[in-house]
């Protein structure tokens, strides 16, 4: 750490390059900077998890001297309150990214409309009662990523304010209301803007969504307790999103895996863990061939899901910690440019022979935390695998057992599991020992 005079503000506070660090050490009072000879270009201050209550004036006025035309402050876990009119004097002229989450405003302060050059705010975790106009408007000729609880907000429901911000590209929502309480005029402001869309605590996904014709990518998270069908919750759009290229679904507590790609065709990315899904119909998964990635660890999958062949340039396949019992010789037949798939954590007790045999791009295999005992014979055809691993899986060498295998050239491959039956390599029995069987 960097503790000479040209470090800007004053121990337990210490510098590390371009980084200022104030975290952890339960200050009452917000350390005062002082004027430095030292240039930067971007300076990020880590002021998280003291005990500050309020922000004075001038707070920042000495990092003008620094020459810096980027200040990233995290103010994250105090008990922040009240922020002076004149907290961010000298750093008008600064692009300012402000993390304020978890602290205790209640309004918006009048010092937000002071940084006219405010890109990022993150206000989640505060208990924000109102969002006065003035200062939203302010906010909305230079804030493009904005971070925000709705739950206190009086009265409740989604603000007309938020529409004040045109130039948002980034919107993050925490809030515990239905999807009703969003109008479907709620984005229309910023519907050639807006690219990303986090919302967690509503049920359903709004129908407002429908008007954003840039978004790229949506996460959505409805921490519902109840299980429940998937009917409703996708937006009811007249035209396909086809703008939309990833979508992280998670902890919706859904049933039955919804109409993803009749909302959302052009997926790129597509992420559903943690619903509780037995089973996807053949009909939920067509046939396509943008989708590069399919994420569904964490639900209750007892079987590959046979629609997944429909999705034929899949790169990444990840069906972790579900309740698979088996892979067929025709489960992965249709995933022919797959590299990377992931079935760990399942009770898988078999693994049919050919059960890899199409799949001859695979650069990537994990089958840890199985509850197999051998491996398929197609592993020998997967000639560009680098990374592979049977961690906690009993696999048994045996000459028996891994018979199949006899001849596989691993001498290359990332392969460092043990065998049940003894403290060695299943690498070295069959580079070594299987030879001689």
């Amino acid at each position: 750490m960097d503790t000479d005079s040209n470090c800007p503000i004053n121990p337990p506070c210490n510098c590390f390059f371009d980084k200022i660090y104030c975290q952890g050490f339960k200050l009452s009072q917000f350390p005062a900077f002082k004027r430095t000879t030292r240039s930067y270009f971007h300076i990020e201050i880590d002021a998280w998890n003291n005990n500050f209550l309020q922000l004075p004036s001038n707070a920042f006025q000495n990092l003008q001297f620094t020459n810096a035309s980027a200040i990233t402050i995290y103010l994250g876990a105090n008990s922040i309150h009240y922020i002076d009119d004149n907290a961010f004097a000298g750093i008008e002229n600064i692009l300012v990214y402000l993390g304020l989450s978890n602290n205790n405003l209640r309004t918006l302060p009048i010092a937000f409309q002071h940084i006219p050059h405010l890109g990022v705010l993150d206000l989640t975790g505060n208990p924000l009662y109102k969002l006065d106009s003035l200062t939203m408007t302010r906010l909305g000729s230079s804030l493009v990523d904005f971070m925000i609880d709705i739950n206190h907000l009086i009265p409740p429901g989604y603000p007309s304010e938020m529409g004040l911000l045109r130039k948002l590209k980034v919107l993050t929502l925490n809030g515990d209301f239905d999807k009703n309480n969003i109008s479907s005029s709620a984005f229309d402001t910023q519907e050639n803007t807006l690219t990303s869309l986090n919302i967690y605590g509503i049920n359903n996904m709004p129908t407002a969504m429908c008007s954003l014709r840039q978004l790229k990518s949506i996460q959505f998270s409805s921490n519902n307790v109840n299980t429940r069908s998937s009917s409703g919750f996708l937006p009811t759009c007249s035209t396909p999103l086809n703008s939309v290229k990833s979508v992280v679904l998670s902890s919706n507590s859904l049933t039955d895996f919804p109409d993803v790609f009749l909302v959302f065709p052009d997926l790129e990315y597509l992420s559903a863990n943690y619903e509780y899904f037995v089973d996807i119909l053949p009909s939920k998964l067509p046939t396509n061939t943008q989708l590069k990635t399919f994420n569904l660890q964490s639900n209750e999958l007892n079987k590959v899901p046979s629609g997944i062949n429909n999705l034929v340039s899949l790169d990444e396949l990840d069906l972790t910690w579900n309740q698979i019992t088996s892979i067929g010789a025709n489960d992965l037949a249709g995933l022919t440019k797959l590299t990377k798939l992931y079935l760990n954590g399942n009770p898988i007790t078999t693994i049919a022979a050919q059960a890899f045999a199409n799949n001859r791009n695979l650069v990537e295999l994990q089958l840890t935390d199985l509850q197999i005992t051998t491996l398929p014979a197609s592993l020998t055809s997967l000639a560009l695998l680098e990374r592979f691993s049977t961690d906690h899986s009993p696999i048994s060498c045996t000459c028996a057992d891994l018979s199949s295998l006899k001849g596989w050239g691993i001498t290359s491959l990332y392969y460092q599991s043990k065998c049940s039956n003894s403290n060695g390599l299943i690498k070295d029995f069959i580079t070594i020992t299987l030879a001689s069987c």
